[in-house]
């Protein structure tokens, strides 16, 4: 009841969502305004889903509440373009049919941001390329899928675009969480390489969920952020 009712619950319950607390009622009409916000959620849905104006309006309004926490203005253009990244990779990679849910939040020091999707997970994606079919942990998968160049669609054929986004967060005291199935990666620190990070087991739950933290400088900010 205490997450439901903090200012996170209240925003998450503005968007429908069957990744969030809302999935019946009247639609809300989502801001058209280019301030600052201190949280707020957005759900992909559709053909092209990061093409529309709800959704790069969604980005600049992130992008200002990141400077509003204290980072530079390219800093802050920096968080919004890896933002927009991570959600593309959702949109391109998670065949979902309910939707990708994601959030972010602002506050002074830092600001968090969050992409979930329920749909295939990162294991059956790759599993799906006959290189890769031997392949059957969760942990190894996600870890496999950072690295640049691996993809369902074989090796060489994956890009190396979120290989320069972990070291564009990382160095802004970043704090990186992927999630899938019943694997969970976390990175930490200056060195975002995917075979330095933490691999733990966790709960299964389906699809691919990611979380990042970034922080103006070494601040007391906990790692309970995300």
């Amino acid at each position: 009841m205490e997450i439901i009712e903090s200012e996170l619950g209240i925003a998450n319950k503005e968007v429908l969502s069957e990744l969030g607390l809302r999935t019946a009622g009247a639609l809300k009409r989502p801001t058209r305004s280019m301030a600052a916000q201190s949280v707020e959620f957005f759900v992909l849905e559709g053909d092209q889903p990061t093409l529309g104006d709800a959704w790069c309006e969604y980005r600049i309004r992130f992008e200002q509440s990141a400077k509003a926490s204290g980072f530079p203005l390219r800093t802050a253009t920096a968080l919004a373009a890896a933002f927009g990244e991570m959600a593309d990779n959702a949109v391109f990679h998670s065949e979902s049919t309910i939707g990708i849910l994601v959030g972010y939040q602002a506050i002074p020091g830092a600001s968090l941001f969050c992409i979930a999707d329920a749909g295939i997970g990162v294991l059956e994606s790759l599993r799906s390329n006959p290189e890769y079919r031997n392949l059957n942990d969760h942990r190894e998968a996600i870890r496999m899928a950072l690295k640049p160049g691996i993809s369902r669609y074989g090796r060489g054929h994956g890009g190396s675009g979120f290989a320069q986004v972990f070291k564009s967060l990382a160095k802004h005291w970043g704090t990186l969480r992927f999630r899938s199935g019943k694997g969970c990666v976390t990175m930490d620190g200056r060195d975002c390489n995917a075979d330095v990070g933490v691999k733990s087991e966790a709960p299964f739950r389906p699809g691919f969920q990611v979380s990042v933290c970034c922080r103006t400088g070494e601040s007391p900010h906990s790692d309970s952020l995300i």
